[in-house]
């Protein structure tokens, strides 16, 4: 890791004020900092003050090139807000390349900026609460670090920089306004922000707008105005403007904060939150709250006569045809010439796959149900699963379920077989690390570092012992001496990125005939629920899991896969950005693995293939969690190491890739397919010794 006067020159190198911070504080390490919001260090300066274990802190604003940075002090708000700018600017999330994990779990952004930036702001805020003490608190969500301020930064104790200061993005004024914007949208404290028309609390209010914001539904109200639904993130929709097309999105939509518009192309006020009445009001009055609530003054008298109708609901409903595009009439739900979908299956499948309590309005919002036929589609088949055992009533809570669990599977501990899955992997992990049937094994690997050269190898590693049963053989030039079964096990290969010919051609790079393979491996084209088509008694290959907006549920995926297995083992490949431990999904996606396994490139030196987690080695004294061994892969993808199982630091890797750039040690493993220990071809009696 890079020493902390060292980072300060590098700094200054990138006009970057950098001061020091006493260690274990965020306090300046020097009585007199504020000189350096207007300059910064020299050599000597710096060599004089960062001492005795200080840390180090970027000050932001015009003395740093109008640096600022974003501040996630709440780290789940941090993907949302990710994936909320890439559909609002794509083009602006991808500039965002150089970011920090902070001690506390948050995450800072940093940017630059065309203009000076404003001092630190509170962007997101929690809602009011009281402390123990009984005084009013608030908690910051994301914040700023602007003119004048200052924040820590790698490497300071528990930072982890992503990217270069050198490359840090330059963004114009609407850009940084669009980056706050979406992250105001994020508070709780909606009347702290709001400019809504009309808002309250009261449950009980006859104004025309309370009675619109009570009986209303937001997908209905936006649907009327040619709004599309495009997705959902955590607990907030994302929806697009009518005349748009793509995936990009004009608002958020959140149950409790109502609409959030980024979009200026709209009659409706941007970058500020609306409530339903409000959507209302802007949408057809431009703004004219007066005439919007007239035109839904309808008398009580006439409201209790629609109320006595059993059969039908008092909801208002824009009605979108009306000349004046003011009327609002009653919606008659209970149209018996409409036919309501049938929804007891989907109800089923929701209570089988959903263990934890749920209330009714859990299964409106999964299965899209707006109408009052389809909601009592779905009370009636909970009614009937709850008569039938499947499901009990939580008692106190009118609408909230419990499922009710069968008689546990006891354990037969005497019967089952203690032997491993008799697996052959890659790079001779198999002589360090037990692979129990039940078993899913994640690959994880940054783009092009090799996962499908990996899961295709341990099918042709099968495929070779069921060939020549009795002879040890060179599996991705490593002897292995795992005894083969009888019969090779039944496999299938999802594939969700290849196509059919580019999939057989990667076959035929191994030298392999794809007819050989097909005879042994059912491939089958697959994006979606792998859980589906897993084999729970044979071997899976998912190449690759994809997860691409809700990254969170990354970990349920991979723990559907395991429920489906029995004697079977499943190989889980996902993606990963370059460097990271983690896959896309986080640090929930290696809870369910029992061997979790990176792959890096090390360009231009090969690969990194690292274990990040062994739950079972073959020797507990010889464990190779978290070591790592280089390889290469050759013309005809085989994965050649050149080097052995070890622990690497970060300067150790210099040292290691300035010895392959001086001994050219990965091109003549690739080119000669000669053993790096001994320098004689792969596979000979001395390369074996």
């Amino acid at each position: 890791m890079m020493a902390i006067s060292e980072f300060a020159l590098a700094a200054i190198e990138n006009n970057l004020s950098a001061i020091p911070i006493k260690a274990g504080t965020k306090k300046p390490a020097i009585s007199k900092w504020q000189p350096f919001q207007k300059r910064t260090m020299n050599p000597g300066e710096i060599r004089k003050h960062f001492v005795n274990g200080c840390q180090v802190a970027l000050v932001a604003g015009s003395v740093s090139g109008n640096l600022e940075c974003l501040d996630f002090d709440n780290p789940e708000l941090f993907q949302p807000y990710l994936d909320t700018l890439e559909g609002v600017d794509n083009d602006l999330h991808r500039k965002l390349t150089v970011w920090q994990h902070t001690p506390s779990g948050g995450y800072h952004i940093l940017i630059r900026c065309t203009e000076q930036p404003q001092g630190n702001l509170k962007l997101a805020m929690s809602k009011p609460y009281k402390d123990d003490q009984g005084n009013r608190r608030q908690d910051v969500f994301i914040e700023t670090r602007g003119q004048g301020g200052y924040f820590l930064v790698a490497p300071s104790n528990g930072y982890r920089l992503h990217g270069k200061l050198s490359e840090i993005p330059v963004v114009t004024t609407d850009e940084v306004d669009l980056l706050h914007s979406i992250a105001r949208s994020f508070t709780e404290d909606v009347q702290q922000q709001s400019q809504t028309p009309h808002r309250t609390n009261s449950t009980t209010s006859d104004r025309p707008g309370d009675r619109f914001n009570q009986e209303n539904d937001w997908h209905h109200l936006l649907e009327s105005e040619g709004w599309r639904y495009i997705k959902t993130v955590g607990d907030r929709e994302h929806w697009q403007r009518p005349g748009k097309n793509g995936a990009e999105i004009s608002a958020t939509l959140h149950p409790e904060r109502g609409l959030f518009v980024f979009s200026t192309s709209t009659p409706l006020p941007d970058r500020k939150p609306l409530d339903k009445f409000g959507f209302y009001a802007y949408s057809r009055f431009n703004g004219d709250l007066s005439s919007a609530a007239k035109s839904l003054n309808i008398h009580d008298s006439e409201i209790s006569e629609y109320s006595e109708k059993s059969e039908q609901t008092r909801t208002f409903r824009i009605d979108k045809n009306s000349s004046d595009g003011c009327q609002t009439v009653f919606s008659n739900y209970s149209d018996k010439s409409a036919k309501p979908r049938e929804l007891s299956k989907d109800v089923l499948f929701f209570i089988e796959s959903e263990p934890a309590p749920f209330t009714n309005n859990d299964l409106y919002s999964e299965l899209c149900a707006r109408t009052r036929e389809e909601k009592k589609s779905i009370a009636n088949a909970l009614a009937y699963y709850a008569k039938t055992g499947k499901i009990n009533k939580i008692d106190g809570k009118r609408g909230h379920w419990e499922v009710v669990e069968a008689e546990p599977e006891v354990m037969d501990l005497l019967s089952v077989s203690a032997e491993p899955f008799n697996i052959p992997l890659p790079l001779n992990i198999s002589e360090y690390a037990k692979v129990h049937p039940g078993s899913v094994i994640l690959v994880s690997g940054s783009s092009n570092a090799g996962k499908t050269v990996f899961l295709l190898s341990i099918i042709l590693n099968f495929l070779r012992l069921h060939t020549y049963p009795h002879t040890p053989q060179y599996l991705s030039n490593e002897r292995i001496d795992i005894a083969p079964k009888e019969d090779i096990p039944a496999m299938t290969y999802l594939n969700s990125e290849m196509s059919a010919g580019e999939l057989a051609n990667r076959i035929k790079s191994f030298g392999a005939d794809p007819s050989t393979w097909v005879r042994h491996v059912k491939f089958i084209e697959r994006s979606h629920s792998f859980d589906k088509l897993v084999l729970p008694d044979g071997l899976t290959f998912v190449d690759f899991l994809e997860v691409n907006e809700d990254f969170f549920m990354a970990g349920k995926f991979i723990a559907d896969i395991h429920r489906r297995l029995k004697s079977g083992v499943a190989v889980v490949a996902m993606q990963k950005k370059q460097g990271q431990r983690y896959a896309k999904g986080g640090e929930m996606t290696i809870e369910k693995p029992r061997l979790a396994i990176n792959l890096d490139r090390n360009e231009p030196h090969g690969f990194i293939c690292k274990i990040i987690k062994c739950k079972e080695p073959v020797d507990f004294m010889h464990s190779i969690q978290d070591m790592e061994r280089d390889f290469v892969i050759s013309g005809s993808s085989e994965i050649l190491p050149i080097s052995d199982w070890r622990f690497v630091n970060e300067q150790q890797r210099r040292q290691i890739n300035a010895e392959y750039t001086k001994n050219g040690i990965p091109n003549l493993v690739k080119k000669a397919c000669l053993d790096y220990r001994t320098g004689q071809p792969i596979g000979s009696n001395k390369a074996a010794a």
